[in-house]
């Protein structure tokens, strides 16, 4: 139908009218109609707003023809003057004696998507950007010009703007206290950083030179404006994103200041703003971008790998020179920073609640050619490669880090580790590229990603937080280890895909300061990893049966097999028959047995007396004779409340007339035989049970055929058939050749 009914309203009067639109006209011709209906003459001047949807929606948006189909039953229009009047009485008074009023109707206008077509349209747009720049203007006025510029952005209607705009805009960002006009001057600024037109190349040198973090950061403070946070977070984003080289690193270095990091954790994490409904996602995703930022400085240190150069290493420090047995207890971790930096293995020593036994030290000044045959003796499994356990730079400083705050848990990690072969220093080296993969250090942040950790933005620079991260990691080594009992170097590759996945756990949880994560990361033990990954496993196999369309085929050719089973099933049920109450006069009187006769024709009903066991003569009724089946509240022994529950009650009606009513025990029985009473007549009433059980058969099997494609991704679409080959005729033989010999007698 190309009629939808609305409730339409004029300017002048909220007094609202029925209607009915044809989406099959054009707009014009529709309000033709509505001013026809209001008693108006038609003019051009004259257009259609969507007010509200029947949701209670609120839009104030204009209808074209583009947009008309979308008007649903219900929906709220105003007949109100149209997009081109307002165009012409907004730019013809935007500096004349109407000033006011102009900008008042471009406020409400300016985020209408049909006002912004027209204006660019009609090249008005380039009036507005002129008044903008060169004209004093109110804090009211100039907010409705940048709603309109950032909306211009959106639409990709702007290839070009001055450079005394922008320096206008800036001027807003840094002196301005009125919040709406810096909401849009900020989104100006990350409009014109992230234009790919080499038009705003020179823009953006200016904003890059013009505006500093420290601007940006103090409309962090807005506690109260959540939108004006995002819009400062997304700038500095940007502003960072569009520089490189040394200046890319110095915007980052100033934002990694701790002035500039506990603004942001105080007046956006700690104070809840993150939380909120409205703008929780993309606010939580910026600050992930903003924590990419700030541990990207690891990334050249990750890069560099130093066992070429062993000269420059002191590696001997932190490897083993000789055989040392296992650890019998797991100390916890040591959240506090150790007051003695210069501890020795000694130390460790001391404590009469750890026992541990090492043999005898020997020369160190061949470790580091121990260190290359640990790593190639390590790294004969097929699983571990050679080049992935040597160290690099970073490796090194965190475990400096580790060994200088947490002197207990590095000696701890130093013996564990050299005990099951693998050794700290390439055992490290594995957890710091697992941890640079789930932090996204040195690669691009993931697009969709909100997973920021709010002790990025609160640690000090004795305690940054990727070596806090990877110390806490190393004792959840092995700790880890411990758990799943492994004891040989070749489970090493199943306990570090234990831990990377505990490490992700423990990270989605966002703890807010040291202290909580080490607590979250004693909570998340192999046990809770083991169940995590059987939840995703349930979840992903729900997801692959209900969405993946090659799947979807599957079940179909599985549900029309299993209706047949579930058939059968439900008629063999009632042909063993089935025990039912008997009715008289609202009371029960005795019993009657109901069963399907053999040749699945007659319903045979018969009296039974459970005092003597006997049972009375049968009565047959045709199928053919049963007009209707009757179910739950429209049963007549249940209108007289003889049955309290209706989902025990069905009745069969005999040529219009006469009544078999029915009572189960319960409603599983109730719903076999109203199944089996359907099937037989041909009715398409099927019963919860029906079809629950037909789902969990179809899904059982197409589970079954699925387990041996566990390894294998099963695409979206199938494969194109290829053509069939162009067909190839066997080549013809050539002829025998004839010769004629001289007695006139033809040869082959």
């Amino acid at each position: 139908m190309s009629l939808v009914k609305v409730s339409v309203e004029t300017t002048e009067s909220s007094d609202k009218m029925l209607h009915e639109i044809d989406l099959s006209k054009s707009v014009e011709e529709n309000v033709k109609s509505i001013c026809k209906v209001f008693g108006k003459e038609y003019s051009s001047v004259y257009g259609l707003k969507l007010i509200s949807t029947n949701d209670g929606k609120v839009l104030h948006i204009y209808i074209t023809d583009d947009n008309i189909h979308e008007i649903k039953d219900g929906y709220f229009l105003q007949l109100a003057f149209s997009v081109s009047f307002y165009t012409k009485r907004i730019f013809d008074h935007v500096d004349g004696q109407y000033k006011e009023r102009s900008f008042q109707d471009l406020y409400e206008l300016s985020v209408d998507p049909e006002f912004i077509k027209e204006i660019v349209k009609t090249e008005k747009h380039i009036k507005l950007m002129d008044v903008f720049t060169n004209t004093e203007l109110s804090v009211v006025e100039a907010t409705a010009c940048l709603i309109c510029i950032v909306h211009l952005f959106q639409k990709h209607y702007l290839n070009e703007m001055s450079s005394q705009l922008l320096r206008k805009v800036i001027s807003f960002i840094k002196h301005s206290t009125h919040l709406e006009l810096i909401k849009y001057a900020l989104s100006v600024i990350h409009k014109v950083l992230c234009h790919r037109n080499p038009n705003f190349a020179q823009l953006k040198e200016e904003i890059i030179t013009e505006i500093s973090i420290e601007n940006l950061t103090e409309h962090i403070k807005k506690v109260m404006a959540p939108e004006i946070q995002y819009g400062a977070l997304l700038a500095i984003n940007s502003l960072i994103r569009s520089c490189k080289g040394e200046k890319r690193q110095q915007l980052i270095k100033e934002l990694n200041l701790r002035k500039h990091r506990e603004n942001i954790y105080q007046h956006i994490i700690a104070s809840g703003n993150v939380n909120n409904k409205k703008v929780d996602k993309i606010l939580a995703h910026e600050l992930y971008i903003c924590q990419t930022f700030l541990l990207s400085i690891y990334a050249e240190a990750l890069a560099i790998t130093i066992t070429d150069q062993p000269d420059l290493f002191a590696l001997d420090e932190f490897e083993l020179p000789s055989e040392v047995k296992k650890m019998t207890l797991l100390m916890d971790f040591d959240d506090s920073a150790m007051k003695n930096k210069t501890a020795s293995i000694d130390n460790l020593l001391d404590h009469d609640d750890v026992r541990i036994s090492l043999a005898s030290m020997s020369s160190r000044n061949s470790e580091a050619s121990r260190l290359s045959n640990r790593i190639r003796s390590t790294a004969t499994s097929e699983s571990v490669d050679l080049e992935s356990l040597k160290p690099s730079l970073l490796t090194i400083e965190a475990l400096t880090h580790y060994k200088k705050y947490h002197y207990k848990n590095f000696y701890q990690s130093q013996v564990e580790e050299h005990a099951y072969e693998i050794g700290i220093l390439a055992s490290s080296e594995r957890v710091v590229k697992m941890l640079t993969k789930i932090l996204h250090i040195g690669t691009e942040p993931d697009k969709s990603s909100t997973c920021y950790q709010p002790t990025i933005f609160t640690c000090s620079s004795k305690t940054p937080f990727f070596f806090e991260l990877f110390s806490r990691t190393m004792w959840l080594l092995s700790k880890t280890r411990r758990e799943m009992k492994a004891s040989t170097v070749q489970d090493y590759e199943k306990v570090i895909n234990v831990l990377g996945k505990q490490v992700r756990l423990v990270l989605e949880s966002k703890p807010m300061d040291f202290k909580m994560l080490t607590k979250k990361m004693i909570e998340t033990d192999y046990k809770n990893v083991v169940d995590v990954w059987q939840n995703e496993k349930k979840e992903k196999l729900k997801d692959l049966l209900k969405t993946h369309p090659s799947v979807q085929i599957l079940k179909e050719r599985f549900s029309k097999f299993n209706e047949k089973i579930v058939y059968d099933q439900r008629i063999r049920y009632i042909q063993n028959g089935t025990m039912f109450p008997k009715f008289n006069d609202k009371k029960i009187n005795g019993n009657f047995k109901a069963k399907l006769s053999t040749n699945r024709r007659d319903l045979l009903i018969n009296d039974y007396d459970a005092k003597t066991n006997t049972s009375g003569p049968v009565t047959a009724y045709s199928l053919q004779d049963i007009t209707h089946v009757i179910e739950g509240k429209a049963c007549p022994h249940v209108n007289n409340n003889s049955v309290k529950d209706p989902q025990l009650a069905l009745s069969v009606v005999i040529k219009n007339d006469d009544y078999i009513n029915f009572k189960a025990a319960d409603r599983k029985t109730a719903s076999y035989w109203l199944d089996a009473l359907n099937l037989l007549l041909g009715s398409d009433k099927r019963s919860t049970y029906y079809k629950n059980e037909l789902d969990d058969l179809t899904e059982m099997d197409v589970v079954l055929h699925l387990m041996e494609l566990q390894t294998v991704d099963i695409p979206n679409k199938a494969p194109p058939i290829p053509q069939p080959p162009f067909e190839v005729r066997p080549p013809i033989p050539p002829k025998p050749r004839i010769s004629i010999s001289p007695n006139n007698t033809e040869t082959k």
